[in-house]
C-alpha cells in the first residue's frame, strides 16, 4: 500500500496497487482508515481506479510500488 499524498476525506488513505501480467502494478482501490485517539475506528475501502488521478497518483507503474 502506497501512502496517497494528502488527505481523503479528511484523514490518512492508502493507495492500492495490484499486480498484472508482465511486471506493472495497476491501481485498484483507495482504502480510509478513520484514526481516533483510541486506534482506527473504521476502514473503507473505494474500489474505483479512477480515484487515483484525483490525487496525482499514476493508473498504472512499471514494478513494485513501494517506492510511492
Amino acid at each position: 500500500c502506497g501512502r496517497v499524498p494528502g488527505p481523503a476525506n479528511g484523514q490518512p488513505a492508502c493507495a492500492v496497487y495490484k499486480p498484472k501480467r508482465g511486471g506493472a502494478y495497476h491501481a485498484d482501490a483507495v482504502t480510509v482508515p478513520t484514526v481516533t485517539t483510541t486506534g482506527i475506528a473504521r476502514i473503507v475501502t473505494f474500489l474505483d481506479p479512477s480515484l487515483f488521478g484525483s490525487f496525482g497518483l499514476p493508473a498504472a507503474i512499471p514494478g513494485h510500488p513501494a517506492g510511492l
